[in-house]
């Protein structure tokens, strides 16, 4: 969710209707609403992306690792000489183990929802137009 903050949920159960694309929740607010916008996808897009993120920071801090090794090994002439068979090892290695998927792309815009989240009782609205047809399915 874009522009959430510490009393945003990380994930929303919602119905959405098939025919305008309201989207909601089951709820009545029990204090004076507090709603702020939010954006949403749906949780696989989500979970693709954030997996990917994942993978390229583990990969990012394994190089980085790498490269104070190098600094270290190449220090001196010694060393250097010493190190430089290990060090081609390990860097075939390490990008041996480089992530090759392709990247997830970013969700569409137009397959992202504005909702109105309210901080007091988590009560979502994501009104439409509504074509006057009424099938609500749920999803994450």
């Amino acid at each position: 969710m874009a522009e959430a903050d510490e009393t945003s949920p990380e994930s929303l159960t919602l119905w959405r209707c098939i025919g305008c694309g309201a989207m909601g929740n089951a709820g009545e607010c029990v204090a004076a609403c507090a709603f702020k916008r939010a954006l949403v996808v749906d949780a696989a897009s989500h979970a693709d992306l954030l997996e990917y993120f994942v993978n390229l920071h583990e990969y990012n801090e394994a190089l980085r690792g790498f490269a104070g090794d190098v600094v270290a090994e190449t220090a001196t002439p010694a060393g250097f000489e010493r190190g430089l068979a290990d060090l081609r090892l390990r860097a075939k290695n390490l990008l041996a183990q480089a992530p090759r998927e392709n990247a997830p792309q970013a969700v569409p815009e137009d397959e992202r929802a504005e909702i109105w989240l309210c901080a007091a009782c988590g009560m979502v609205e994501a009104p439409r137009d509504c074509l006057g047809i009424y099938v609500r399915r749920t999803g994450d």
